[in-house]
């Protein structure tokens, strides 16, 4: 994909590039992103940013993949990342993982898709359907499911 593709302005915080497949021998970095999904995370990024009172910069880890990539990481298929749904957002090191899932809960249509907790940060997705999953490794200071009563 070209220069021009990949520096897309996709929002005020995201360019196309941040959610292109990072597979090699796959797509040539593709990025078939849904635009619900960068307004979302542009909702996500600026709810977080005045919760912390201060500009945080959000690391898409993941974003689109094509099914290719998806499965060399041996990913389902039925993962959101190929339907271009779904982003893994780094933590910024300044914010505590549940200031992270709290920022995400209160963005309706992260609320009503996908939330999985990492130790690094959070999988999101717009599916249709509320879909939690905690997959950290360490002791758990909060669950989701706290988060989510109040």
């Amino acid at each position: 994909m070209s220069t021009e593709y990949h520096s897309e302005r996709l929002s005020k915080n995201f360019l196309r590039g941040e959610f292109s497949c990072r597979g090699s021998a796959c797509c040539n970095g593709s990025a078939a992103i849904e635009r619900e999904l960068v307004e979302s995370l542009q909702d996500f990024h600026d709810q977080l940013s005045l919760l912390l009172g201060e500009t945080v910069q959000l690391i898409i880890n993941s974003g689109f993949r094509c099914l290719k990539h998806n499965r060399e990481i041996h990913s389902k298929d039925t993962s959101q990342h190929p339907r271009g749904t779904a982003a893994d957002v780094k933590r910024p090191d300044n914010v505590s993982i549940e200031a992270l899932t709290r920022a995400a809960l209160s963005i309706p249509a992260l609320k009503n898709g996908g939330i999985i907790i990492y130790w690094w940060g959070l999988h999101l997705d717009i599916r249709n359907g509320a879909y939690r999953e905690d997959k950290r490794l360490v002791k758990k200071d909060f669950t989701l499911e706290e988060l989510e009563e109040e």
